[in-house]
Order: C-alpha cells, then sequence, then structure tokens
C-alpha cells in the first residue's frame, strides 16, 4: 500500500551522458522485447483508440512473478504514443496499465542480443522462465477486462500495489474502452513530415527490487497509415529496447540528461531532454521536456535561466489523463529574475494536481534572441521527499 515517502529519499545524483549501453543484472529482469501489430481499436468523436502488441522477455538468470489479479505479482504494461515533428517530440496519448495473467514462456526472445540465455521448455504458469518470452496480443492489450488505472499503481519505482483495487473504479470519472489505451486526436495522425513511435513499459515488483528497472521501457518508430476506414500503424523501423522513446529525440539533436533517484527500497529515473532551434531573426526556440519513467515523487515544477524571452512564446504541453483521478489542468509559468519557472498546484494543496506522473513526458518552450549555452535547469518533486526536493541538471539554455 501507497506510504507517504517523507525522509525516505536517500540517494540523488545526476548522468550528465544519458543511455549508455546497459548490462543484464542477476536476478528477474523484465524487457519489452518487441512491439507490433498498432492499429486503431475504437473510436470517441474526433479520437482514435490506438493499441499494439508486446512481447516481454526476462533477460535475467531468476523467474520473474506473473501471477493473476488479486495478486499483485505481476507485471502491470503501459503503453504510450508520441510524435517528432519540427524538432520537438510530443506525448500524444497515454494508456492504462494491462495486469498480466499468465506466462507463455515461449521462445520468442531467442536470438535477439539482449537476452543471452536459452529459454528451458516447460509449461506456462506463474512465472516467466529465464531466457523465455510472453506475447499479449493487441486485443488483449486492449480488454478492458485486463485494464487498470495507473493511479492504482501505488509505487511504480517498486512496483507496489494492492492487487484487490487494482481495477476499481470506485470516485473516477466514467470512462469508454477507447479512453483507456492510447487515444490520439486523429489530425494528429495525419502530419506528413512526422515520424510516431509507440512504446511499452513493464512495472513489476521483483524485477525492481532486484534493481532491474531502468530497461524496462522499449520503443518502434511506425508510420500511421489509413485503411479502408480505420488507422494501422505500419512499421517503419525496428524496436529500440531497453530505452524510452524520448531517445529518439537526441537522434534529432537534443540533448538528454538522466537523473537517478533513491526512492525508498527501489531506484527511479527522470530524463530531461533540451534543445534550441533557430527560428529566423537572431532568435531560437528552446524545447524542453521532463520524462518521468518510474518516480513515485513525480515532478511538481521546471526551471530554466531565461534572461532573454519573448514570453508571449512560452508554452506547455502535456497528454491528457482519460478516465484518471488525476487533474489535467495546465502548468502555470511566471518570468522572475532571469528565471522561467513552470509549475502545477503543491502536492499539500491538491494531491491529485497535474504532476508529471510515472509514464509521462510534458513539454515546455519559448523563443529568445539569446544564443544557446550550457546551464542548469531544476525540478522539484511533488510529493514530500524530505531535505532532497529536487534535483538540478544541464542543459541547453539562453545565454546572456
Amino acid at each position: 500500500m501507497h506510504k507517504m515517502l517523507v525522509g525516505l529519499l536517500s540517494a540523488l545524483f545526476v548522468k550528465a551522458c544519458l543511455l549508455t549501453s546497459i548490462g543484464v543484472a542477476a536476478g528477474p529482469d523484465v524487457i519489452v522485447g518487441f512491439i507490433d501489430d498498432g492499429r486503431e481499436d475504437s473510436r470517441k468523436g474526433t479520437k482514435i483508440g490506438l493499441t499494439a502488441s508486446t512481447n516481454s522477455c526476462n533477460a535475467g538468470d531468476a523467474p520473474l512473478d506473473w501471477h493473476r489479479l488479486p495478486s499483485n505479482k505481476h507485471p502491470a504494461i503501459s503503453m504510450n504514443f508520441y510524435r517528432l515533428m519540427n524538432g520537438r517530440i510530443e506525448q500524444l496519448a497515454q494508456s492504462w496499465v494491462k495486469h498480466a495473467f499468465y506466462a507463455t514462456n515461449r521462445f520468442e526472445c531467442q536470438g535477439i542480443p539482449e537476452v543471452t540465455r536459452p529459454c528451458q521448455d516447460g509449461p506456462g504458469g506463474n512465472l516467466l522462465r529465464p531466457g523465455c518470452s510472453d506475447y499479449y496480443g493487441e486485443d488483449l492489450n486492449a480488454d478492458t477486462s485486463h485494464l487498470g488505472p495507473r493511479s492504482r499503481i501505488e509505487n511504480p519505482a517498486t512496483g507496489e500495489f494492492n492487487g484487490s483495487t487494482a481495477q476499481d473504479l470506485t470516485g473516477y470519472p466514467e470512462s469508454g474502452p477507447a479512453e483507456r489505451i492510447m487515444l490520439v486526436e486523429e489530425a494528429d495522425l495525419r502530419s506528413s513530415n512526422a515520424r510516431y513511435f509507440v512504446e511499452a513499459h513493464y512495472i513489476t515488483a521483483d524485477d525492481a527490487l532486484a534493481g532491474n528497472a531502468r530497461n524496462n521501457v522499449t520503443y518502434r518508430e511506425v508510420k500511421p497509415i489509413l485503411r479502408t476506414g480505420a488507422w494501422v500503424l505500419r512499421r517503419e523501423a525496428a524496436e529500440v529496447r531497453r530505452q524510452p522513446a524520448v531517445a529518439a529525440w537526441k537522434e534529432d539533436g537534443a540533448q538528454l540528461s538522466e537523473i537517478e533517484t533513491l526512492e525508498g527500497r527501489a531506484k527511479s529515473y527522470i530524463i530531461i531532454g533540451s534543445k534550441a532551434n533557430p527560428v529566423g531573426g537572431g532568435k531560437y526556440r528552446y524545447d524542453y521536456v521532463v520524462y518521468n519513467m518510474n518516480s513515485d515523487l513525480a515532478i511538481q515544477s521546471l526551471k530554466v535561466p531565461a534572461p532573454v524571452i519573448d514570453e508571449s512564446s512560452i508554452g506547455f504541453r502535456s497528454a491528457p489523463a482519460h478516465g484518471e483521478i488525476w487533474s489535467n489542468r495546465p502548468w502555470e509559468h511566471k518570468v522572475n529574475g532571469g528565471l522561467i519557472t513552470w509549475s502545477t498546484e503543491r502536492f499539500e494543496d491538491n494531491s491529485k494536481a497535474n504532476a508529471i506522473r510515472w509514464g509521462s513526458t510534458y513539454n515546455f518552450w519559448f523563443i529568445s534572441d539569446a544564443p544557446p549555452v550550457q546551464g542548469d535547469v531544476t525540478i522539484s518533486h511533488f510529493k514530500p521527499a524530505g531535505s532532497n526536493a529536487g534535483a538540478v541538471t544541464r542543459a541547453v539554455v539562453p545565454g546572456r
């Protein structure tokens, strides 16, 4: 069950160089081996509900728990949808979590470089054996009987949740099938100059306890195509395993920095991305993303040095959380003393505020005529975290 994390944040450090290769650790280690079969599942007004299949692998040397509800000893699977366009990467949609219920223990992960152990032959059941795979088709990943709100995951860093209440919707707003998967404005699928990505993320307690949560996210580039009145997501490239979709922005020239935090017994990860693009007339558009992989503390504010800024150009975007108890209220901004600060409400004032929660990426931007330099940006946590209430990392910022 969820407990306040006051005083439990015992270590924090920043990795300025992000996304180096990750070795396979001991213990249970679930990764997303394959993302496939992306397509339209349902519609709601002008929005399209998208789904995809996922195939996981146990890249560790110990079995991974895979018990069905009401047990909480199984992975909870979320999916996100991203667009990279005009130098900016944006999260367009986020799904609820699909609760895993049966490990098939198949051999589909054999031969991929991330899995070095052979799958031992045997029956499926309540454990995913080392080297083995488990496949969930796009229909199953969109089946509302297996879905639950992300907010029911009480601590994504440790993988803890109450299996008895994981699908309890008491107090939640009404939602339909399309709102519980990746719900995207149809117009956002028609950008001809954009790249699109599906991201899959597995949260599970025994993997987190073994220290293997950092590699549980995989993304794949796709192309939305309208066929006979329904959208499909054509595969454009192979999966980029063990990395989040924001890593694709690095290919586009962005700078990424990673913040690793010890939250109780497990580590959490936050990525800060930044980029400056010339927009003519000696001006630059500065873009920032804050991606929360699995921090239960969440993010309440972002502070960026901005000595010279066009205040009318300041922007913010977040993917709405549909059918959730969390607010979707846009963040406010303030410019003062050469700094711009974006923020949502404090936890003490509204525990359901629109903080950057796990599996979410928020966008921030402005225009300045100051050329880019390296500087410090600061985030603060949403939930109380003792004396370490935030973190500082390097990013691209306007110079003086």
